[in-house]
């Protein structure tokens, strides 16, 4: 056997060996398989784009009927883009101050949280604690932290929770924040957002 035909024999049995989580990498990630479910929804898409606005990053999910949204769909108003772990002393407690934020702004601006299930939560509990909460918000499975690497990328490079990106309505990233922020402090910088 040739070297050439035994190269492409090996790779083909590495391509068809290869573990799929219906994802092509982390710069073009799609999760054909997402589940959905009211305000909560695992990640189904992750686009990162270098000609798309300053972040360049589109997070993409289902809403509760299966029709795919997009971050970038919302852009035109301020967005507050907040990244969590789901076990309690680190960020779940933000979401309250985010709901505060929703009722005050009401649709003039969006809201989206990612949640990092820690390795004794899953989706499912995910879905449990928002629903018992009463969290109204968007709420986003991303297991692997596919968006939070990337939208770290955009600031400091660090991973933090809670951590929460302020987008303008152009869908440029305004700031971030790391750690706990009150409803005084996120009021003011959506106000900013519109300048």
């Amino acid at each position: 056997m040739s070297r050439f035909r035994y190269l492409a024999l090996v790779l083909l049995v590495l391509a068809g060996c290869t573990p799929s989580d219906n994802a092509s990498n982390s710069e073009d990630f799609t999760n054909v398989n997402a589940r959905f479910q009211g305000n909560v929804s695992e990640i189904y898409g992750l686009v990162v784009s270098p000609s798309g606005p300053w972040s360049g990053i589109d997070v993409q999910w289902k809403d509760s009927t299966g029709v795919q949204r997009s971050l970038s769909g919302y852009y035109g108003k301020p967005i507050l883009l907040s990244f969590w772990r789901s076990i309690p002393d680190t960020a779940a407690w933000q979401l309250p101050t985010l709901d505060s934020v929703q009722a005050i702004f009401g649709d003039s601006v969006r809201i989206v949280s990612i949640a990092d299930p820690n390795l004794t939560n899953s989706y499912a509990g995910i879905l449990n604690y928002i629903t018992t909460k009463k969290i109204r918000q968007q709420i986003i499975v991303d297991s692997l932290e596919r968006a939070h690497i990337q939208y770290a990328q955009t600031a400091d490079g660090r991973i933090g929770w809670p951590e929460t990106f302020v987008i303008k309505p152009s869908g440029r990233v305004m700031t971030y924040l790391e750690g706990y922020a009150s409803i005084t402090l996120l009021d003011s910088l959506v106000r900013a957002a519109y300048r």
